[in-house]
């Protein structure tokens, strides 16, 4: 497999913390983001993990979307989801995972989008998702345990659509040294995949 690399400095990740605890939220809203509120000064600080730029760089796969499929609860059908992982090449490390699931796969009348981001993202400012240069939408984690944070959240069929056209999808998150950061996920073969798993 062939593979895109993009050095970890151009991300500007150097150090991140623990997240803070757990945290529910509710559905997004498809309003332009406002500015994300300051971290809580008494979230709970744990023990850091550098991030070396010069040692580490993101992979992403050019074929960028990989789509798997499993019986559904009732064995009727194939249950399908599409997803992207950039990792830390050197270690393995996640430092971003999207998955799209189609409607009516869990239950779920819209499409889901799901964001994993790694241990070290604080929990209340939440994420910001854009397509290219289109406005960017807040989506606040739900949840964190040991090894990141995660959030859930409804996709509507305008930026379905809006996905299908374009070239990165940018996921912009806050990390322990306060500052938020763009990390960019490629769209190439988007409109396959999806389509794969809207069958």
């Amino acid at each position: 497999m062939h593979w895109r690399t993009l050095t970890l400095a151009s991300l500007g990740l150097c150090a991140m913390l623990p997240a803070a605890a757990q945290e529910k939220a509710g559905p997004v809203a498809e309003t332009p983001a406002t500015a994300a509120p300051a971290p809580s000064a008494s979230a709970p600080a744990g023990k850091a993990e550098d991030v070396k730029p010069k040692a580490e760089i993101v992979t992403e796969p050019k074929a960028a979307w990989d789509v798997s499929c499993k019986p559904d609860a009732a064995g009727v059908r194939m249950a399908c989801v599409m997803s992207q992982a950039l990792t830390l090449a050197d270690t393995s490390r996640r430092l971003l995972r999207v998955e799209i699931v189609p409607p009516k796969t869990i239950g779920n009348d819209n499409a889901l989008i799901k964001l994993s981001l790694p241990h070290g993202t604080l929990l209340q400012p939440g994420a910001e998702i854009r397509v290219d240069g289109s406005q960017s939408f807040r989506v606040p984690f739900q949840v964190s345990d040991a090894d990141g944070v995660y959030t859930t959240q409804p996709l509507g069929s305008d930026l379905i659509a809006t996905m299908k056209r374009g070239s990165k999808l940018f996921v912009t998150a806050t990390f322990s040294d306060g500052k938020r950061r763009e990390i960019p996920a490629s769209l190439a073969g988007f409109s396959l995949a999806y389509a794969k798993i809207a069958e």
